[in-house]
């Protein structure tokens, strides 16, 4: 507490506004989304850790420069055929408290209304999917929209145009090089003010004879004049980039006006959202290394091709046709992707480098195990998979699902 009262006014100012602009750079995520950050150069794929996240989202920290670029990407949510989608319900269990998901599958005919409520998409007035963000939420429901309007015989066209949009790289790469252009003098901007308030205001504070009127004196005026410059620059980008309500518009350039932080960070504000309606695969082959996207490529083709079947209530053949049929569009466009990367998708699923007593591994989390037990129990409903081995040796007894025995689990050899 002494250290606290050691502190004077202006080295409290120093330090609010530091803690405010360190907030700034923290962004929450839906669990299924990802946020590719970068100071300059190629962006990377954000992680955070287990005390940062829950069963609903988590938070990362993004690169805290001045000049840090950041796109948020979500997959898209709800699994769809020509015929009708699914909506994933999650309801508690009253015995024990488990959160357990049931699919409902509606044909088209039946979907009267699509809305958007903040950061939710609503189907008949039902919450259908949660996404990270507003920008995410508009551009799902909107697509959604056109998908339900569209007639029978023209639907199946209309969602492989989404799903092509969504995987453009090239429309992606054209989209990213008009933003780099609007908002190149507002991230110089961002630079300056962030530099002058945080490392010229100390020094000149900590080095100068100037009194503390004096110093507030030079100090405030110059730190206004750039604040306000910068609330005007984003507000002229944002007429620029994007067909942004009026309303919207004006809410967020009175936010920067009562944040100078939030001013600072205010370029990094805007590149979050601009790939809202990209998939993450393919913002990946944009901003990315080849490594990092080589990395991210393998993570993202398993997850579509072997999706969670958790707590499921009985199967219902309409869903399980409309589930296979769109993680298939969808495996097949990321499968475009990689390859036009130079990549060899089919190597990207090969099996991993099997250790000592292990007979079988889930495709999807690579965890390896010592005898098959039927599914992976990180991965419910992702049934095992039997190394090629197990398979040329033709002892068949050994790839075939037990639970008598709780003790065959391997030990999780996990595969980073």
């Amino acid at each position: 507490m002494s250290a606290w009262n050691g502190l004077s006014d202006v080295e409290m100012v120093f330090l609010v506004l530091a803690g405010i602009y360190c907030w700034e750079c923290v962004c929450w995520l839906r669990l299924d989304a990802v946020c590719f950050s970068s100071g300059w150069g190629e962006c990377r794929p954000l992680r955070s850790a287990p005390p940062f996240q829950n069963d609903r989202g988590r938070l990362v920290f993004t690169n805290p420069l001045p000049i840090a670029r950041s796109f948020v990407c979500q997959p898209w949510p709800i699994s769809l055929d020509p015929h009708g989608l699914i909506i994933d319900e999650t309801a508690t269990a009253s015995d024990d408290g488990a959160r357990k998901s049931s699919r409902r599958w509606l044909p088209y005919e039946s979907i009267k209304s699509v809305s958007r409520q903040e950061r939710d998409v609503l189907v008949n007035g039902a919450v259908a999917a949660t996404l990270t963000s507003e920008a995410h939420a508009e551009f799902v429901a909107a697509r959604l929209r056109g998908i339900v309007a569209a007639d029978a015989s023209n639907r199946p066209q209309v969602i492989e145009d989404l799903l092509d949009e969504r995987t453009s790289v090239e429309q992606i790469s054209q989209h990213l090089q008009q933003f780099r252009q609007a908002v190149s003098t507002l991230r110089l901007g961002c630079t300056v003010l962030a530099g002058y308030a945080f490392v010229g205001g100390p020094v000149l504070y900590y080095s100068s004879a100037l009194t503390w009127r004096q110093f507030a004196g030079w100090y405030l005026a110059g730190f206004l004049l750039g604040w306000f410059y910068l609330v005007y620059r984003c507000d002229a980008v944002r007429q620029t980039i994007g067909a942004e309500k009026r309303s919207a518009r004006l809410w967020h350039t009175g936010m920067l006006l009562l944040s100078p932080a939030s001013a600072m960070r205010s370029a990094e504000a805007l590149s979050r959202n601009l790939l809202a309606g990209a998939e993450p695969l393919a913002a990946a082959a944009v901003v990315c290394s080849a490594d990092d996207f080589s990395r991210f490529a393998e993570t993202s083709l398993r997850t579509t091709l072997y999706p969670i079947r958790e707590g499921d209530s009985a199967p219902d053949v309409a869903a399980e046709r409309t589930q296979r049929w769109f993680s298939e569009q969808c495996a097949e466009r990321m499968r475009r992707v990689i390859d036009s990367a130079g990549l060899d998708s089919a190597a990207l699923l090969k099996e991993p480098h099997p250790s000592d007593d292990a007979i079988a591994y889930c495709p999807r989390c690579l965890r390896q195990f010592s005898r098959d037990e039927g599914c992976c129990h990180e991965c419910p409903g992702v049934p095992l998979a039997p190394f090629a081995r197990v398979l040329e040796s033709g002892d068949v007894s050994l790839i075939q699902p037990r639970n008598d025995d709780a003790d065959g689990r391997l030990a999780e050899a996990a595969v980073d």
